[in-house]
């Protein structure tokens, strides 16, 4: 491969010189003594300038060894004396594993083996990597390159130095939080460096704000005292860190958490100052949220109490403090069990574990107690707090004390007992004479049964078998005296409402037992449809016989006689699709005039000249307290029809 005309004309001057190895000798002896770093390095057999650049490259790997060193590169490289380098084969020193020991070597072949600033990584004896700067020139003579005479400088910590630097100024552009480096040295204190994510937050270039101080993005909000506490830590040189108003390029506030910190020379002097910002906008309205928050939940008229997942407490509110008598310090880190009994937190953390959403909360009304071990009764609502990535941190409770509710609710339920107790009676007043009539019935039936038995058997004459059958009447009749009687007093007794499954269908049964006598007096046609298989109910068996017997009462009151003279009053039940259980209770009367039908349940209100108002009243609140219904409509085919419904048993 032919030769550049330049590396013709580079080689033909290095081979004209006169001398070289005299003139190299020389070179040496001059730099004996001195502090820059000298070596020589001899390649034996020496180099062919007229050779291939690989070839030479061949050769000045394997072939250089070092023949001169001074004193002080020999103990840059850690050697004690200069004698112990020589000899040394370059390669040792810059070895073929360093990546750039080829492509450093090529370029000394490229260059004729003459430049300056020359960087080369090399190995010192105890291994570690050194970097030169290098100027050589080579010695040449009759065409061939014998030696290389070169002055070097050991730029390891230089370059270090650099690639900290830049590996600094690389953390800070990479960082999240603005970085701005102002010049502590010059009056204005300028700025000499800012990252991106100062441009981020601010709106700021570089170029729009160098030369300046950052103190210009103040604003007319700027926290005077603040911005005055800024200026006097860097008038001493001192670290500070705080939160200012700051404003962006277009305008628009929001608040930096500052931190600036003094960067000081070798002689203490304060050379520069590094501002780190991050935007504390988000975190200060935060703030000022749970402060808001903090304040409401003290003043709510709720008892709010978060604790672990433990169940330990940590926080406890005012109204807490009030409600339980416990101050918070008497709280704090101990189980909830304090206030909620074992068997409550037990359904508590039963209901949690079966939510459907991990975000939903459960609602109990339980009993609690107090610091005076008074039994109170909470209105509470448990919920599960969670922190990032949905992580359980602990409970919130929140609970209204309904003590007084639950007491007031539980005499006004003693007041509706009382009322339905007196309706009953009322209503077994208005039915005497029937009730009356169905008691004598099977009472001189009884009385006849038993003279007639008694005859036969004073006349001698008994029939065995017609007694039997005498004693089995006055047995049955007196069954179904013993019968009514049961019913009335299950009816007449004043109890608390006690809840039970039943079927609809025997009560209502039961219920026209007592008003048989009641329908045959006032010639009343008794229709039953009842459904069968109709589901159970559940409830108060005595209240809801009240109902059917109120509106049972009601229609034989109501219904005019039909053509034949005979009134029509008809009972049927059915369930709806949801299995809600119907009961219908319909007469064959003129109905109930339209601008009465919405006041037909109101209290008081009556379409008797006698009556009271208060039984469609009370059968209302009844059928509402079983979760149900009842209302009053006027039937296609005429008279009324009162309708009623239960929720099923078993939902």
């Amino acid at each position: 491969m032919p030769e550049s005309p330049e590396n013709s004309a580079a080689a033909n001057s290095l081979q004209q010189q006169p001398d070289h190895l005299k003139v190299g000798k020389a070179i040496l002896a001059v730099l004996e003594s001195s502090n820059d770093l000298v070596y020589q390095i001899t390649i034996d057999p020496p180099i062919s300038l007229d050779a291939p650049a690989d070839e030479q490259l061949r050769s000045l790997v394997y072939d250089s060894r070092f023949t001169y060193a001074n004193e002080a590169i020999a103990q840059t490289y850690g050697f004690e004396k200069a004698e112990d380098m020589l000899g040394l084969e370059l390669i040792e020193v810059m070895p073929l594993d360093y990546p750039s020991t080829l492509p450093t070597l090529r370029k000394v072949v490229e260059l004729n083996y003459k430049t300056t600033h020359l960087e080369s990584i090399e190995r010192a004896l105890d291994g570690s990597k050194k970097i030169f700067d290098n100027s050589f020139t080579g010695v040449a003579q009759d065409g061939k390159l014998h030696s290389i005479v070169g002055i070097t400088h050991d730029v390891t910590a230089y370059r270090q130095e650099q690639n900290q630097e830049r590996l600094r100024l690389a953390a800070l552009d990479a960082t999240s939080e603005a970085c701005v480096i102002v010049d502590a040295q010059q009056t204005e204190q300028p700025t000499i460096y800012v990252n991106e994510s100062f441009t981020k937050l601010t709106g700021y270039s570089f170029s729009d704000i160098a030369g300046q101080n950052p103190r210009f993005m103040q604003g007319p909000e700027t926290d005077p005292h603040t911005a005055d506490q800024i200026s006097q830590a860097v008038r001493q040189s001192k670290k500070i860190k705080t939160e200012i108003l700051n404003y962006r390029k277009d305008g628009t506030p929001f608040w930096n958490t500052l931190s600036i910190s003094p960067v000081k020379d070798e002689s203490g002097a304060t050379t520069h100052f590094v501002c780190i910002m991050s935007d504390a906008t988000e975190q200060r309205s935060a703030q000022r949220a749970l402060l808001q928050k903090a304040k409401i939940l003290e003043a709510s008229h709720d008892c709010i109490i978060s604790t672990d997942m433990h169940w330990r407490i940590n926080s406890w509110n005012a109204q807490a403090e009030e409600v339980y008598g416990y101050r918070e310090n008497e709280t704090i880190g101990a189980s909830i069990e304090l206030i909620i009994p074992p068997a409550e937190l037990k359904a508590i953390q039963s209901a949690l574990e079966k939510r459907t959403s991990p975000n939903a909360s459960v609602h109990f009304s339980i009993a609690n107690h107090r610091k005076s071990q008074e039994e109170l009764f909470v209105d509470t609502r448990v919920s599960l707090e969670c922190g990032q990535h949905d992580t359980p941190l602990g409970y919130i409770i929140c609970s209204r004390d309904i003590t007084d509710k639950i007491q007031s609710e539980k005499n006004i339920h003693s007041l509706k007992s009382d009322l339905a107790h007196f309706a009953r009676v009322s209503i077994f007043n208005e039915l005497s004479s029937s009730l009356a009539h169905e008691l004598n019935q099977p009472l001189a039936a009884n009385m006849g049964n038993a003279q007639a038995a008694l005859r036969m058997l004073e006349n001698g004459n008994a029939d065995l078998d017609e007694i039997k059958e005498i004693l089995a009447d006055i047995v049955a009749d007196n069954r179904r005296a013993g019968s009514i009687v049961s019913r009335l007093r299950s009816m007449m007794k004043k109890k608390f409402p006690d809840h039970e499954e039943f079927s609809l269908n025997e009560l209502i049964q039961d219920t026209l037992a007592l008003t048989k006598s009641d329908l045959i007096i006032k010639q009343t046609q008794l229709t039953l449809e009842l459904q069968d298989d109709l589901p159970t109910a559940f409830g108060d068996k005595v209240q809801i016989q009240q109902v059917i017997l109120n509106l049972v009462k009601n229609a034989t009151e109501a219904p005019l006689p039909d053509s034949n003279g005979i009134a029509q009053i008809k009972i049927s039940t059915r369930t709806k699709p949801d299995s809600t259980l119907v009961c219908e209770v319909s007469d064959s009367g003129p109905g109930i005039a339209e601008e009465k039908l919405e006041q037909i349940f109101k209290a008081f209100f009556t379409t008797k000249e006698d009556g009271m108002g208060m039984g469609l009243r009370i059968c209302k609140s009844i059928i509402e307290d079983h979760g149900g219904a009842i209302t009053a409509t006027n039937h296609p085919q005429g008279g009324s029809l009162f309708t009623f419904e239960l929720p099923p048993a078993h939902t």
